[in-house]
């Protein structure tokens, strides 16, 4: 077995998005199960970086409050609304004995993205992935406005990114705006129409929200192959060109 090195992985991923929390799920799950049961010689480094999948001139932070089954509906149509709800998102919450709600407003993550930036900035993933597991439960379980400030400034108190009062400030400034929205149009401009995108040591990329065991039979093979430079590609090479709908 290769000794120990660590792995780094970029997570391109949008807030409101359910297949981007299926494969936050599934991601999370295979790296604890890697390390935890298989025992490999990896550790684990990871950034998760922002993407609007609706467009600013559609939902933006001034956007009149709708209900999400009202936008799903007016936007993906009746139908494909449903498969998704019952089918393509239900069955694998059922599955996992999780629970993903369509219930609510639709946010604009605007500003969830820049405290996800913020926490990256300020801790690396000590700060960072708490924050997106929790804004993810925050808008997909239970069902909160996450481009409301204060929601979003409890969330950061909570998992210890700053202050209640520190955040409200921080999202009544324009502090990241410009960062996060280049960062969104620097993954447009390489050709990503849709999320979850995963990077994997800068080199390969999985598309979509992919099973735990897709995750697990990487990093078997990476922890089987010794230095970066030497591992041969475990999966196809990154290839940004497939187009990905609306909601992945």
């Amino acid at each position: 077995m290769a000794t120990n090195r660590t792995v780094k992985i970029t997570v391109i991923n949008d807030f409101i998005c359910p297949n981007c929390y299926i494969g936050h799920h599934e991601m999370l799950s295979a790296i604890s199960y890697a390390k935890g049961v298989l025992k490999l010689p990896l550790s684990f480094e990871l950034e998760f970086r922002p993407y609007r999948l609706i467009p600013d001139n559609i939902l933006n932070d001034s956007t009149p409050k709708t209900s999400r089954s009202d936008f799903f509906n007016k936007y993906l149509g009746a139908n494909a609304f449903d498969h998704l709800k019952e089918d393509a998102v239900g069955q694998w919450a059922r599955e996992r004995k999780l629970t993903i709600s369509f219930d609510g407003v639709m946010s604009s993550s605007l500003r969830a993205h820049r405290l996800a930036r913020k926490a990256y900035l300020l801790g690396k993933q000590n700060l960072q992935l708490p924050f997106i597991c929790a804004i993810f439960k925050a808008y997909l379980q239970m069902s909160q406005d996450i481009s409301d400030i204060l929601v979003l400034a409890q969330i950061a108190e909570a998992v210890k990114i700053m202050p209640k009062q520190q955040a409200i400030d921080f999202l009544l400034s324009d502090e990241l705006v410009d960062e996060v929205t280049a960062m969104c149009e620097q993954a447009k401009s390489a050709g990503m129409n849709g999320v979850p995108s995963t990077i994997i040591d800068r080199k390969w990329l999985i598309n979509g929200g992919q099973s735990s065991e897709v995750y697990v039979r990487i990093f078997k093979k990476l922890a089987d192959c010794g230095s970066v430079s030497a591992a041969p590609s475990p999966m196809a090479p990154m290839d940004t060109s497939q187009s990905m709908s609306i909601l992945c």
